[in-house]
């Protein structure tokens, strides 16, 4: 079976710098290639980069399958499996946990039309994945944060420039989550940060 790689599926998954990329390389090529590539029938979900380089390289490679209800379910599993494999920032945890909103929002409301439909019945098999409760503290649950820090990059995300976004992304001095944050709510509302409830 030919592989695919899922256009949205990919993009959840923040790209590997290309020294990272490298050391990859040159670990599959000097040792083969140790760790999997899953798959849900013939769409990639975890081991894009490796299939890349095994392919470049011409080097056998396993495929594990993993069975998902949905796309929705796809996507919650690649999420998550991210904040498990790789050292992100703060930031980059909350702008990964942020792409779930939309789904968390559309679950709740499923979740909620069922109970008044039809009781405990109506409850889903992917409940697990969508658990019950805020979405805002679901998403800050998920990445590993406070409600207060997911509200800080939710604000930096809709009126910050793309230049203070990819600077959370990287986190360190000058470049962590509060620090941008007093930015872009500097240029958005001068109030002074005593009277900003969220700082």
């Amino acid at each position: 079976m030919k592989l695919e790689v899922d256009p949205e599926f990919a993009s959840l998954i923040p790209p590997l710098t290309a020294e990272e990329y490298m050391q990859l390389e040159a670990n599959i090529v000097a040792e083969g290639c140790r760790d999997p590539v899953v798959a849900w029938g013939s769409i990639v979900i975890d081991g894009h980069n490796r299939l890349r380089i095994c392919t470049k390289h011409d080097i056998s490679y396993q495929v594990v399958q993993r069975d998902f209800e949905g796309r929705d379910d796809a996507l919650v599993y690649i999420i998550r499996n991210q904040f498990g494999r790789r050292n992100l920032s703060s930031g980059n945890r909350c702008l990964l946990a942020l792409k779930l909103e939309p789904l968390y929002r559309l679950k709740a409301k499923e979740n909620q039309q069922q109970s008044l439909g039809r009781g405990k019945k109506g409850v889903q098999k992917s409940a697990h994945l969508f658990p019950t409760g805020k979405t805002r503290e679901n998403l800050a649950k998920i990445a590993g944060v406070s409600h207060n820090t997911m509200d800080k990059v939710k604000q930096i995300v809709e009126q910050g420039t793309p230049e203070q976004v990819d600077r959370i992304k990287r986190g360190g001095k000058g470049d962590n989550i509060t620090a941008v944050f007093r930015e872009v709510r500097a240029a958005a509302d001068p109030v002074p940060d005593s009277q900003n409830p969220l700082i």
